[in-house]
């Protein structure tokens, strides 16, 4: 929890906080999931994806950081036409 000095601040501070939690998170959040959900399967009926036979095996572990970071990987996209 943060401390607040001021009224006018902690009223600020909660009139934000009840637009980014909840049903209003985000207006367009709903659209987003779905253009991406769209154009994801999209892109795997178009190409074929797989691991080129001479790099290393593609690994889940990450760099640990502020976020996880992925190591590096190569992959083969192919295209199905």
């Amino acid at each position: 929890m943060f401390r607040v000095h001021s009224k006018n601040v902690a009223a600020l501070t909660l009139g934000w906080l009840l637009y980014l939690a909840g049903q209003r998170s985000c207006v367009g959040e709903h659209l987003t999931k779905m253009k991406l959900f769209l154009f994801i399967t999209h892109l795997m009926h178009r190409f074929t994806f797989e691991q080129p036979e001479d790099s290393p095996p593609i690994t889940i572990k990450g760099t640990n950081g502020i976020t996880n970071i992925p190591q590096p990987y190569e992959i083969k996209v192919t295209d199905r036409r």
